[in-house]
């Protein structure tokens, strides 16, 4: 389906569990990958090894931070971005701005 509508940007979450399902899924140019505590909270490795790794597949121009906000019930807002800002610490600055909102803005607003 991604490769039948290249022209269009697809953006999925980027859920734990078959590597290489999602390893394959990279050289997809028009596929962007979104963190959440969804995410951090499904993968079998902690939140800053999930960041590497899909850094590693994607390049920060195709991972984006989403809080999943008001669907996640079980933690407050504030506590969405700490986990966020707590996986992206280890990333230089530019790919922790990008990464947090910087492609975000850039791929939906234009920013």
């Amino acid at each position: 389906m991604i490769l039948a509508h290249e022209s269009d940007r697809i953006t999925r979450d980027a859920v734990g569990g078959d590597d290489r399902a999602l390893a394959g899924l990279a050289g997809c140019g028009n596929l962007v990958v979104k963190l959440s505590s969804w995410v951090f909270d499904a993968a079998a490795v902690g939140p800053r090894s999930v960041v590497s790794r899909l850094l590693d597949l994607f390049g920060a121009g195709r991972v984006v931070w989403g809080s999943d906000h008001p669907q996640v019930r079980d933690r407050a807002y504030c506590e969405l971005v700490a986990l966020a800002v707590d996986a992206a610490c280890g990333l230089d600055p530019a790919t922790r701005a990008a990464v947090l909102g910087g492609t975000a803005a850039r791929l939906w607003f234009g920013r």
